[in-house]
């Protein structure tokens, strides 16, 4: 098992740590943040890779036991982006 937590970056608002199982298939969750005037665009991981919303995803982390941050990333502007 691995533990993928969220921030919101320049946004606001919380989401719940979410845990997936090692070498399997997880799908991450949909943001829930928000930023007033933006749009979310893409989960941002610290060496720089990026997620869209509800990626799915097998070991984004190497070592089975260990976590994950991802930081919302924003748009300029309201768009209608169904999930």
């Amino acid at each position: 098992m691995f533990t993928i937590k969220f921030n919101a970056g320049t946004g606001n608002g919380s989401m719940a740590v979410q845990t997936c199982s090692y070498d399997q298939n997880c799908v991450l969750s949909c943001n829930s943040f928000y930023k007033s005037g933006y749009t979310f665009s893409y989960w941002l991981e610290s060496n720089g890779k990026t997620y869209i919303n509800k990626q799915n995803v097998k070991n984004i982390l190497f070592e089975n036991g260990s976590s994950i941050t991802l930081t919302a990333r924003w748009k300029f502007g309201i768009f209608y982006e169904p999930y």
